[in-house]
């Protein structure tokens, strides 16, 4: 809840004694007891003990590194100690301002004579200051009148203790209650709901303000006004946690939330903008509406987590972790509406963030779920709560369809273009002629990761100098669960969105060809790795042996003068000349799609099929699977396991959407591969490098150990070699053989 409570008071005071009577001490750090952990109590004169203060360096040292891990997650913390200087108070200005919190200092002892604290001290056994201690500190707990930070918050023991009760407001002078979900960085449906904002309306937001939409500098400037209005509420949610890292200076971990604040701030909006926005943000709402309770979060609530009444669930809630309003308690997957409307407790609940179940906005009970994938082309929900008649309330839908979205599923955001391609540092140009040069992402952004719409398209992307795209391949595109975008929960709400269809279609374990028509280089040409030669030339041969190359090219002549201008894509497996994980009996050439000839890159299905039927091309095994027909818990579910049907093969390519892909690979190919990158040491290194190796390997990965001593054993007999590729780079030929052994048999499963 992002609450400090500094506590204030000479000896004896009764600060330590409050917090144990109250049961507060999983949420106090006592300078006390940091001092018992660096050293045993000390013997005075008298023969009695006290509490070393030699190691007190240490110990607040110590106490400010607990207190600043459990700022930056955002707990709320007391800290006991004495606390009478304005000098004791100058470390949490610092770290206040660092993680945005508001803080109380909690003074004790303020009716206590000199002699009562003297009384009480000498009673207190290992914790006594003794008198002189008493006597100094007592003649200093007047020095903070009017010393106190601004914004601090002075409060006595029991105003303490009532501050950690969360306050339920009383709106009924408000007509109407506006609740609206999850904004994602989504303006123009934000100013649609908002387009009859006035006075006589309460507005609460859910939180998740930016992050995966497109116009995340409109709702920055939508934000700073509303910050302004006094009849606006603003929640927290898990996407805030990284302006709250922002502002402390802390890494910034999400991929894309940097893409949001680089956005902003070259807008020109600075880290004050920010703080002024999170300086305004709770994290839940708790309300009366003409006598009906309400509670907002943006995770939602379990029954358990709520109790039985309002007043009861705000019963010192200061002191829970922020993340169960961020993130939530339970699964991603709890049923909130199912278990709320099941616990039949008589308060409405408006929550946003998760919604894999597909649940309406409006339920047939009391919780609505503000959660409808507004980001990715669905709603931005807004539900409005009014009055009916003295008894009644109702509450009404007026969610707004998101019509400015990205449709692609990519890291990156904004208009593509050729030119900003061609400029982009992370992308090569190749001249091959006549005006034609191919554009390939570079190994810089392959090895860092650098990922957006420009990288991501510049995969085998043919153009000619009148930027046109003669020629392409696929979009670069990724495993599920290798980014943020491919996360197996922003994939089903993004699948489910838009509904329709999904395939499946086997991973083929070749590489990848491009054959177009392209007048400037002469007609029906074939690229593969960057247009590399030994590869083009490979699948060239492996195509036309596959079909009447003449009659393949008047095929795609006619269709390009008739303005049909699209790419072919084959998966081309030749495991003599380019040898992968998976063995093939003999050369293969797969169609994989017919790709238009532009930046978007639509899968042209029914030319596939067109082609692929008029020249006998084989395809991949290919399985359609009705999104429609499946919940998003049973489409998850699906997901998930679809590396269990990818036996003895590379893996899946999912299709969904606008041409939208994700790769699985299977576990069987990635263990086969794990063994190849193994075998060049094991099969071309001397004895002594060889044993080093295996040494290594025992303490790093022992469970390969008996199959790279096997592979060794096998080499050495010539039954196993590698070939070096025309990279230089020595791969092995795994034969379908060496399952026969059983140490490979079960790495390869």
């Amino acid at each position: 809840m992002r609450k400090l409570y500094i506590l204030s008071g000479a000896p004896a005071s009764g600060k330590t004694g409050f917090i144990r009577q109250h049961g507060l001490e999983p949420y106090t750090l006592s300078a006390d007891l940091f001092r018992q952990l660096y050293a045993n109590p000390v013997r005075r004169p008298d023969g009695t003990e006290m509490i070393s203060q030699e190691v007190s360096s240490h110990a607040w040292k110590k106490l400010y590194e607990a207190l600043e891990y459990r700022m930056a997650v955002g707990e709320t913390t007391i800290v006991d100690a004495t606390h009478l200087t304005p000098r004791s108070l100058e470390p949490y200005k610092a770290l206040a301002k660092k993680y945005t919190y508001k803080v109380h200092l909690v003074r004790f002892g303020r009716d206590l004579s000199l002699e009562e604290l003297l009384a009480r001290d000498a009673a207190r056994g290992l914790n006594m200051a003794g008198e002189p201690t008493v006597r100094k500190m007592y003649a200093r707990m007047e020095s903070l009148d009017g010393a106190l930070p601004k914004r601090w918050n002075p409060l006595t023991p029991d105003e303490f203790l009532a501050s950690l009760d969360w306050q339920v407001r009383d709106i009924s002078n408000y007509a109407k209650v506006k609740v609206i979900g999850d904004v994602h960085s989504c303006a123009t449906a934000l100013d649609q709901a908002l387009a009859d904002f006035n006075a006589e309306t309460l507005y609460v937001f859910v939180g998740d303000y930016f992050d995966r939409g497109t116009e995340p500098v409109a709702v920055m400037e939508k934000l700073l006004w509303l910050v302004k209005q006094p009849n606006v509420v603003l929640l927290v949610g898990n996407h805030e946690r990284h302006i709250y890292d922002f502002l402390a200076g802390l890494p910034v971990k999400s991929p894309a939330f940097k893409e949001t604040l680089a956005e902003i701030m070259r807008a020109g909006y600075t880290k004050a903008d920010f703080a002024r926005i999170v300086k305004q943000m709770q994290p839940v709402y708790a309300a009366r509406f003409h006598g009906f309770e309400m509670v907002m979060t943006h995770s939602g609530l379990t029954p358990g987590q709520f109790g039985k009444s309002l007043d009861d669930y705000c019963h010192r809630l200061a002191l829970r972790n922020e993340t169960e309003f961020m993130k939530g308690l339970g699964d991603y997957d709890y049923p909130i509406v199912e278990e709320w409307i099941a616990a039949d407790l008589d308060v409405l609940q408006f929550y946003g963030h998760r919604n894999t179940r597909g649940y309406e906005v409006i339920s047939d009970g009391n919780a609505f779920c503000l959660e409808q994938k507004v980001e990715f082309g669905g709603r931005l929900a807004v539900t409005v709560t009014e009055m009916v008649d003295p008894d009644c309330i109702i509450t009404g839908d007026e969610s707004v369809q998101n019509t400015v979205f990205n449709s692609e599923l990519s890291a990156g955001r904004g208009r593509l273009t050729l030119a900003k391609i061609r400029k982009h540092s992370m992308v090569r140009t190749k001249p091959l002629g006549n005006g034609v040069s191919v554009l390939n992402f570079t190994r810089d952004a392959f090895f860092k990761r650098v990922w957006d719409n420009e990288t991501v398209t510049a995969r085998g992307l043919f153009v000619n100098d009148k930027d046109e795209v003669v020629a392409r391949g696929y979009n670069k595109f990724f495993y599920l669960g290798e980014r943020p975008e491919t996360q197996l929960d922003v994939v089903v709400k993004f699948i489910k969105g838009v509904g329709g269809t999904m395939t499946e279609q086997d991973k083929e374990n070749g590489f990848l060809a491009i054959a177009a028509y392209i007048p400037e280089l002469g007609g029906l040409r074939v690229f593969s790795k960057g247009a590399g030669d030994y590869h083009s030339e490979l699948a060239r041969e492996l195509i036309a042996s596959a079909c009447s190359w003449d009659s393949l090219e008047a095929k795609l002549k006619a269709d390009y003068e008739a303005g049909i201008k699209y790419s072919l894509t084959f998966e081309v497996c030749d495991v003599d000349r380019d040898p992968h994980i998976v063995f093939y009996d003999c050369p293969r050439v797969f169609l994989l799609d017919a790709i238009t000839n532009d930046l978007a890159g639509k899968m042209l299905d029914d030319k596939t099929a067109e082609i692929a039927a008029e020249f006998g091309f084989d395809r991949p095994v290919i399985r359609t699977v009705d999104v429609d027909a499946m919940t998003e818990v049973e489409l998850r579910e699906h997901l998930i396991t679809l590396e269990e049907r990818t036996r003895d093969n590379e893996g899946l390519v999912v299709t969904f959407g606008d041409s939208q892909k994700l790769k699985v690979k299977s576990d069987w190919y990635n263990r086969r591969k794990k063994l190849r990158g193994m075998s060049v040491p094991v099969l071309n290194a001397g004895q002594e490098s060889y044993a080093k190796y295996l040494d290594s390997l025992r303490k790093s990965a022992p469970e390969y150990v008996p199959a790279v001593e096997k592979l060794r054993e096998l080499h050495e007999a010539g039954l196993v070699t590698a070939t070096q590729t025309e990279t230089g780079r020595l791969e092995l030929n795994v034969p379908v053989t060496l399952e026969q052994h059983p140490e490979l048999q079960e790495l390869l499963g």
